[in-house]
């Protein structure tokens, strides 16, 4: 993706407010406008102001206001929107219009953290706001009253070129929430460009995930492969600064990366040295999803993949979700025969057990189990 030409209006850089013409849900205008008539501010904050920037539609609309969580719910009751307080306690109201739901945050100051939430907050401006935030691309406010692009930390020059920055000092943000390594390199995989100097200058004093469940380590992973312009870019980053002790801990990894976002063919690829026989308690620890462990369990089974394993081997196939276009994608990476391949997936285990019974005389037995695998590669080799 070229930022500088999605961006492409010199007029953002260097200035903390100018007019944007951002697309605003009528849901969001609806809200705004009560919040205008209290004499309150609110703004669009974050994804969807960076998104816009690029000419790209928002997908979410996260809110941001000056008003406190009691002022939020009192406005919205005398609107007749229905609110939800949840995250009250961190200055967070959901608030439900007729066909959507939004998060409004109160301006605040983050006290302490565990990684993922506050200890306290502390009511505040929008100046004290943007601090606690992580990325200077992502720290960026829609005034919703002016229709102004408020920019406190140099985000749309960051923006513009390609620039991953924290706000303020890196190995602070980090410590913060740890995660924020990984959603750091996501963004310079994304944009294709690399991390700003403080960014490396932090990770190379400390880039451990300490303190980070491994459920949030999985999903922002497998965000950064999905996102990446360049998974290999990706997978260098995450190399470069050893995070794959913490992604894959005790695990071999293949360095051998490839392009392919594909999240089951990309991990059965990084997993190809592992034994595949223990990798579903592995996985299972990094709390995969069966379907996917399943998935890459088989494709890494593939490798052994000849006529006295098809039986096994189909099995196993009927345990996954992937599709025929995943097998041939891995098998066709790995040098593995598609004459097989191709066979496997018209292959179907069709051999009945009583109608073999009574064929050869045969009690259940292993006999019986022995007997049952030899008629279905009989049919397999048909296929071949």
């Amino acid at each position: 993706m070229d930022i500088k030409k999605k961006i492409n209006t010199k007029s953002l850089e260097n200035q903390k407010r100018v007019k944007f013409d951002l697309p605003i849900p009528n849901d969001v205008l609806e809200i705004s406008k009560v919040f205008k008539d209290n004499g309150f501010k609110l703004f669009i904050v974050g994804g969807a102001v960076r998104d816009a920037l690029l000419g790209k539609e928002p997908k979410d609309y996260d809110l941001a206001t000056d008003a406190i969580p009691d002022k939020v719910e009192e406005m919205m009751e005398k609107a007749n929107l229905r609110t939800l307080a949840t995250g009250k306690v961190f200055g967070v109201i959901n608030v439900f219009t007729d066909t959507d739901e939004f998060e409004i945050a109160t301006f605040r100051e983050d006290i302490g953290s565990d990684g993922r939430r506050p200890d306290s907050v502390k009511f505040t401006t929008i100046e004290g706001d943007v601090l606690r935030r992580d990325l200077t691309i992502n720290a960026l406010f829609f005034d919703l009253d002016t229709s102004e692009i408020v920019d406190l930390v140099g985000g749309v020059s960051d923006l513009k070129n390609g620039i991953i920055r924290t706000v303020g000092d890196a190995s602070e943000r980090f410590e913060e929430d740890r995660l924020r390594i990984l959603r750091a390199i996501r963004f310079a995989a994304r944009f294709s460009n690399g991390l700003h100097s403080g960014i490396i200058d932090a990770l190379a004093k400390d880039s451990s995930l300490v303190g980070i469940s491994a459920e949030r380590i999985r999903d922002e992973f497998l965000k950064g492969l999905k996102s990446a312009n360049s998974t290999v870019f990706f997978l260098e980053m995450i190399d470069s600064f050893g995070l794959f002790d913490w992604i894959f801990p005790n695990m071999k990894i293949n360095k051998k990366f490839i392009e392919e976002k594909d999240p089951i063919v990309q991990l059965a690829t990084l997993l190809k040295n592992e034994d595949w026989g223990g990798l579903t308690s592995k996985l299972n620890r990094l709390t995969f999803p069966s379907a996917e462990i399943n998935g890459i369990q088989f494709l890494l089974m593939l490798e052994d993949l000849c006529v006295p394993t098809a039986v096994e081997l189909k099995k196993a196939r009927l345990k996954t979700k992937l599709t025929t276009s995943q097998i041939l994608n891995f098998g066709e990476r790995e040098g593995i025969s598609l004459k097989l391949l191709d066979a496997l997936e018209k292959f179907e285990l069709t051999v009945n057990g009583d109608e073999v019974m009574a064929e050869f005389n045969l009690k259940p037995s292993k006999e019986l189990g022995d007997k049952i695998v030899e008629l279905e590669i009989e049919n397999f080799k048909k296929l071949l």
